[in-house]
């Protein structure tokens, strides 16, 4: 029979030097994973612990900031796009400028396909398309 905490990390508790909250139901747990440690981290909070208060003060103007930047760009971002088009195109008869302008502009689509984080592999595709290695490219085994 194997033992069922064998895969739990190492959990170490930090309590607040301000209002010395400990592990208790009415208190606050704010927690992280340390990956070079390998541990959880748990630091213990009073409701009323001045820290506590700032950070989450902090946070929530933090996520509120985020949010307008976020909206600001979500508007933004079709008349930016659209700029981008018309400049790529302008170009076209430029040779040495056009597969920069082709890029880009593949880019910035898949960009606005996902509404996201373009992964790796679709830089790699949409470069070596525009900028073709010289020499084929070795599949990694």
């Amino acid at each position: 029979m194997t033992d069922p905490n064998a895969d739990r990390p190492e959990i170490i508790r930090i309590d607040c030097s301000d209002c010395h909250g400990w592990p208790a139901r009415e208190h606050i747990r704010y927690s992280w994973v340390d990956t070079e440690k390998n541990c959880l981290t748990e630091l213990w909070h009073l409701p009323e612990c001045p820290s506590y208060l700032i950070e989450r003060i902090m946070g929530e103007d933090s996520a509120r900031r985020y949010e307008e930047r976020s909206a600001r760009a979500r508007a933004s971002f079709p008349a930016a796009h659209q700029r981008l088009l018309a400049a790529a195109a302008s170009v076209e008869g430029n040779a040495a400028a056009a597969p920069f302008a082709a890029a880009l502009t593949q880019l910035v689509q898949a960009q606005a396909d996902t509404t996201g984080f373009v992964v790796l592999t679709e830089w790699v595709e949409a470069l070596e398309q525009h900028f073709p290695p010289e020499q084929p490219n070795p599949k990694p085994e």
